[in-house]
């Protein structure tokens, strides 16, 4: 019977000759709350047509990522719902590449049964309407909000209303549940759930600055040909057909 030890160099020299990386990998994505739906559709994809590779995914607050991201937490790619989230990383150098893929709608959405007090947006200054959930200062949903508000001549009025909330899946649950009569989230949240809450108004692209969803690969995952292909993966045809199922505005 031959000795195990004497397959040993054999096995160091296969070993070398593996290109790295050959054996599959892990690739984490964080990516903005208002993603989740979309983005579980396309990484369960993703693991029918790769058995090789996983893609694990986190999601919260496009700000709350980015510090984690700069803490050096072990993310290979960042899918934000603002070109805002990303300057810090810019200024630290910490991304490899970047495309703008989707934009979203704001919407104004409100608790179910106050169909008489609101109706509009002007309708936030009424005295009946108490508290309004809008993302913090540091949530895209929350900038893109008082951007709109600010644009109407409405933000100072309605500053006593406002509960801000860390993102956007909070705004809406807020709504659903009670806690604020009104909320404003992007359509594709409003969209998955429309029988929680009630649609005020689709605010028009022009009334605040654009929506972007910006999609990055960061420079700690430049060499890995998995998380390269997990990121080409993610703007590719297949993809973003979920993205438009899912209610999402495709960047020409």
């Amino acid at each position: 019977m031959k000795s195990q030890a004497g397959c040993a160099p054999l096995i160091a020299l296969l070993l070398t000759l593996v290109a790295p990386g050959a054996f599959g990998a892990t690739v984490y994505v964080a990516a903005a709350a208002s993603l989740q739906g979309p983005l579980e559709k396309i990484a369960a994809d993703f693991a029918q047509e790769d058995h090789d590779n996983q893609i694990i995914l986190s999601f919260a607050g496009s700000a709350q990522l980015e510090r984690q991201i700069l803490a050096g937490t072990g993310t290979d790619i960042f899918f934000a719902a603002d070109p805002t989230n990303l300057q810090s990383l810019q200024q630290a150098n910490v991304i490899e590449q970047q495309v703008e893929v989707l934009s979203n709608q704001l919407v104004l959405i409100g608790a179910k049964g106050d169909s008489r007090v609101l109706r509009a947006p002007p309708d936030l200054a009424k005295r009946q309407v108490k508290r309004i959930a809008v993302g913090d200062a540091a949530v895209p949903v929350g900038n893109y909000a008082r951007d709109y508000l600010q644009r109407l001549k409405l933000y100072e009025r309605l500053q006593g209303k406002i509960v801000g909330v860390d993102n956007v899946r909070a705004v809406f649950s807020m709504v659903a549940k009670g806690a604020a009569q009104a909320g404003f989230v992007y359509l594709t949240d409003y969209q998955q759930s429309p029988g929680d809450v009630r649609l005020i108004a689709a605010i028009p692209a022009d009334q605040h600055r654009p929506i972007i969803y910006p999609l990055v690969l960061l420079r700690r995952a430049a060499k890995s040909p998995q998380a390269q292909k997990v990121f080409a993966y993610l703007h590719a045809p297949k993809a973003l057909a979920t993205f438009t199922k899912f209610g999402f505005i495709i960047r020409r």
